[in-house]
C-alpha cells in the first residue's frame, strides 16, 4: 500500500501526523511512503482549522487532490458534514482525532469500499499505548505532553476542537522520549496548549518541573526544549529546574498575546501586566542566558490606537528576543465573534506590519550582540547556495526562529559543534567552527 503525507497546521498535528504513520506502518508491513500524490493508494491530509485562513489552505489543497483518493484527518473535521463527500467525492474517509487509533480498523474497511465519516467528540484521555513514530526528522523531534485546554480564551476554537485539557501519562512520556532518544534525536521538544499547566487533570497539582527532571535523566538527549508555556503557570520550582538542569535549553515561549488590560480581559486571558513584566525581570535575573519568545495578537475587537500604543511600548520595555505575530481572525464558535467593535481588515495589518518592524529592529540588535560570542549548535544539514552548514543554537526552535549557517569542513549532521558568530541579521546568524574535525 502507497501513502502520501500532507500534514499542515501546527507542531501539535506534525505529531499526530507521526504517529498515525506509525501505527499504520507497525499494523501494515507493506506501506511505503511515497512522494507524489499519483504514486498513492491513499493521500492522508492531516489539516488545521483553528483560523479561516489555515481552512481555506486546506480546501485550497483538496481542489489540487479532486483526482486522487484522500483521508481527510485534523482539526477541519468538525468543521465539515457529510456533504463534503458531495462537493469532493474523492475523499475516501473524514476522521477526527479522537479515532486515530483505530485508523488501521478503518483502513481496513475502507479497502472494502466503504465511506467513513467519524465525527465524534474528542477524546477524554490520553491512550496510553506507546506509540510508535515515524520521524520526519533526524535529530529533533516534538512530544506532545498533553492534549486540548481549558482556559476557554474568548478568541479561540482549541477547546472546540480539541477538547478539554487532558495530561498524557508521565510514564508514558518518559517511555516516548527513551524510545526517540536511541532512534537518534537529539533534541526533546515539549508542546501542548499549555506546558505549564501539565499534571493538574491527573496528579492535581502542577507537574512540568518533575517531569522535566525524569526526562533530563534520558541517555541520548542533550536539549529539552519547552513551548507554550502559559504566564500565570510559570512557578519559581519551574525556573529553579530549568536553571539546575543542563540539558533543558534556556528557552521559554510565553504566549501573552496582548499587553493592555481593556484587552485582555475582553480575551479572558490573565490580565496583571505588572505581574508579568515581574516575571520577566525574574527570569532574566535568574537565568541571564535566557531567550524569551512571546505571540501577540493586534486587531482585537474594540482595541484603539491607544491599546496598540501600549502594546508597542511593551515591546520596547521588554525587549523580546522573538515575538510572533497575529492578525486577530473572527471566528464563528467563539465569544469574540458576537463582540462589538470589529476592526477592519486593513487596519489590523496596518498595526500588524508596524509592530513587526519595531520588533524586527530589537531581534536584529540582539542577534548582532552575539558577534564575537560562542555558541553550542546542533549541525542538520548544508546549504549549497550559501556553501555552509546550518543548524540551530539554544535560541532557535524548529520552523519559528532563525538558522546558523557556520563555515566548516565535514561536519556531522546531528552533532554539536563550537561555532564563533561573526555576522547577524535579524534572522539568521554566521559563524565559524572552532574545532574543524
Amino acid at each position: 500500500m502507497n501513502i502520501h503525507v500532507i500534514s499542515l497546521g501546527c507542531s501539535k498535528n506534525r505529531v499526530d501526523t507521526e504517529q498515525i504513520l506509525g501505527v499504520l506502518m507497525d499494523t501494515y508491513q507493506d506501506i511505503v511512503l511515497v512522494q507524489h500524490p499519483r504514486d498513492a493508494d491513499y493521500v492522508l491530509l492531516n489539516t488545521c482549522g483553528f483560523l479561516a485562513q489555515a481552512r481555506e489552505e486546506a480546501f485550497t489543497i483538496l481542489d489540487h487532490l479532486q483526482q486522487y483518493p484522500v483521508i481527510l484527518l485534523g482539526c477541519l473535521v468538525p468543521h465539515l458534514t457529510k456533504k463534503i463527500f458531495v462537493k469532493y467525492p474523492n475523499i475516501q474517509a473524514v476522521i477526527r482525532q479522537g479515532e486515530y487509533e483505530h485508523l488501521p480498523a478503518l483502513l481496513s474497511r475502507l479497502q472494502k469500499g466503504k465511506k467513513i465519516f467519524k465525527q465524534d467528540s474528542p477524546v477524554s484521555r490520553f491512550d496510553t499505548t506507546v506509540q510508535s513514530r515515524m520521524l520526519s526528522s533526524r535529530f529533533y523531534a516534538y512530544l506532545k505532553i498533553a492534549e486540548g485546554c481549558n482556559h476557554h480564551c474568548t478568541y479561540c476554537l482549541i477547546p472546540i476542537l480539541r477538547g478539554k485539557y487532558r495530561s498524557k501519562p508521565m510514564e508514558v512520556i518518559v517511555q516516548e522520549a527513551t524510545m526517540l532518544a536511541k532512534s537518534g534525536i537529539k533534541e526533546l521538544i515539549l508542546i501542548a496548549q499549555d506546558t505549564a499547566y501539565y499534571g493538574i487533570d491527573l496528579y492535581q497539582q502542577q507537574k512540568l518541573p518533575e517531569l522535566l527532571i525524569q526526562l533530563c535523566r534520558i541517555k541520548g538527549l542533550s536539549w529539552i526544549r519547552l513551548h507554550y508555556t502559559y504566564p500565570d503557570g510559570i512557578t519559581p520550582h519551574l525556573i529553579q529546574v530549568m536553571q539546575q538542569e543542563k540539558k533543558i535549553v534556556p528557552y521559554l515561549d510565553i504566549p501573552f498575546q496582548h499587553a493592555h488590560p481593556d484587552i485582555l480581559r475582553a480575551m479572558n486571558r490573565p490580565n496583571d501586566i505588572q505581574k508579568w513584566k515581574d516575571l520577566i525581570f525574574s527570569i532574566r535575573e535568574k537565568i541571564p542566558t535566557i531567550c524569551l519568545r512571546t505571540t501577540l495578537i493586534v486587531g482585537f475587537p474594540g482595541e484603539t490606537n491607544k491599546h496598540v500604543h501600549i502594546l508597542k511600548t511593551f515591546i520596547q520595555e521588554m525587549q523580546f528576543d522573538r515575538i510572533g505575530f497575529f492578525a486577530y481572525s473572527r471566528e464563528k464558535g467563539t465569544p469574540a465573534y458576537e463582540l462589538p467593535h470589529q476592526i477592519p481588515q486593513h487596519v489590523k495589518q496596518a498595526r500588524l506590519q508596524e509592530l513587526m518592524m519595531l520588533q524586527q529592529k530589537i531581534t536584529a540588535k540582539k542577534n548582532k550582540q552575539l558577534i564575537n560570542t560562542t555558541l553550542t549548535v546542533l549541525i542538520e544539514g548544508y546549504d549549497h547556495k550559501k556553501q555552509s552548514y546550518w543548524g540551530r543554537s539554544y535560541r532557535d526552535s524548529p520552523d519559528i526562529d532563525g538558522k546558523v549557517y557556520i563555515r566548516g569542513k565535514s561536519l556531522l549532521p546531528g552533532t554539536f559543534v563550537q561555532a564563533t558568530i561573526q555576522k547577524a541579521n535579524a534572522t539568521d546568524l554566521w559563524g565559524n567552527s572552532l574545532f574543524l574535525p
